[in-house]
């Protein structure tokens, strides 16, 4: 049986992770850029996918691309989703065509925040240009018959992530920092995502899968534990609200369903156990 894997958008974050651990799932695995890198194969979403030779050895597409900054769909709606949406489509309908399973990255953004633990058939809401344009792809994805898998997001923390990257500098140096109260995340690993998506990739598990893990937490909270572990420091609270008034401030930011895919062996560790996971990162960087 084959088991091949396309990664649409390799040079991304949590693309680059997949492409490093693919190889301990699948047989043969391709890694797509719009830029012409080594190792890795060419593939801009403005390019017709009918030019796109699929090899044979490929059975699934993991498609991780797309233009993610909350602040440029927001200002360029119309541009955004020609992108997001409309080019998206076409290249997943090309590979639906030739026979691959999809395995759609999508985010926690499709909802409105009001509802605590919202499952994955939990009619959405999205309350910024971002998570509509997820989910105008979801819609599609539903409405075809052909097998694909839509994979949504809560925060991925990655061993470089830039907010925690300045405040443990900061508290490195006995600083203080401060961090949003009012601003929710549920914080999830980089590497557990990788896996995950890999896991639910192999085994073709179709539907709409929550990423997420128990813990909900502030800004604040979260930067409070790194600089708990980290013994130095200050952290001072300050509202997004009077900071940020334009921005959106979900009440709830977890997903339900992780009793579903914990059946599968999917799961995700707490708040504070990602920050330890982010130090040792730190420290084995040194």
């Amino acid at each position: 049986m084959k088991a091949g894997v396309l990664i649409v958008g390799a040079e991304g974050l949590i693309g680059r992770a997949l492409l490093k651990s693919a190889p301990a799932v699948f047989s043969k695995v391709l890694g797509t850029s719009r830029r012409h890198s080594d190792g890795l194969v060419h593939l801009d979403l403005q390019d017709e996918p009918e030019e796109f030779l699929i090899s044979d050895e490929l059975d699934s597409v993991i498609f991780c691309s797309a233009i993610t900054n909350l602040k440029e769909c927001e200002s360029d709606p119309e541009g955004t989703a020609e992108v997001n949406v409309r080019r998206t489509i076409r290249w997943i309908e090309h590979f639906q065509n030739a026979g691959l399973f999809v395995s759609f990255l999508s985010t926690n953004l499709v909802f409105d925040g009001e509802t605590p633990d919202p499952a994955p058939d939990a009619p959405v809401s999205p309350q910024c240009e971002y998570g509509r344009q997820k989910v105008e792809v979801e819609t599609f994805l539903k409405k075809k018959e052909l097998a694909s898998g839509i994979v949504r997001l809560s925060k991925v923390i990655s061993p470089d992530f830039p907010l925690l990257d300045s405040w443990h500098e900061k508290l490195i140096n006995g600083d203080e920092v401060e961090a949003f109260d009012d601003y929710l995340l549920t914080p999830i690993r980089l590497d557990e995502v990788s896996s995950a998506i890999l896991s639910v990739t192999a085994k073709k598990l179709g539907g709409v899968l929550h990423f997420s893990s128990e813990s909900e937490c502030s800004y604040h909270a979260l930067v409070s534990m790194l600089a708990e572990r980290l013994g130095k420091g200050c952290v001072n609270a300050v509202s997004a609200k009077e900071r940020v008034p334009s921005l959106f401030l979900p009440r709830h930011v977890r997903l339900g369903g992780r009793e579903e895919l914990a059946k599968d062996g999917v799961t995700f560790s707490p708040a504070h156990e990602v920050i330890e996971w982010f130090v040792r990162n730190k420290e084995k960087a040194v």
